[in-house]
């Protein structure tokens, strides 16, 4: 879906949307923060860097996401 994406957005509209921020969540649940995972899977990297990017996002990220979470595996 964010490959064929020609807006860069999940739902494919020029809109920030759920998906995409359940999208960004879920790379960090299951990448654990490392972002050398996502090298296999340019397009998610590329989505995910986009939408952390947006200034409403980066704003909330950066108020509600203080510490970096430790994944038991």
């Amino acid at each position: 879906v964010v490959k064929e994406s020609e807006s860069g957005f999940v739902a494919g509209g020029d809109t920030l949307t759920y998906a995409d921020l359940y999208l960004i969540w879920m790379n960090d649940f299951f990448v654990h923060k490392r972002d050398e995972m996502l090298d296999k899977f340019p397009a998610l990297k590329q989505h995910n860097e986009k939408i952390r990017q947006l200034p409403e996002v980066a704003k909330s990220l950066a108020k509600h996401c203080k510490t970096q979470l430790t994944y038991l595996l």
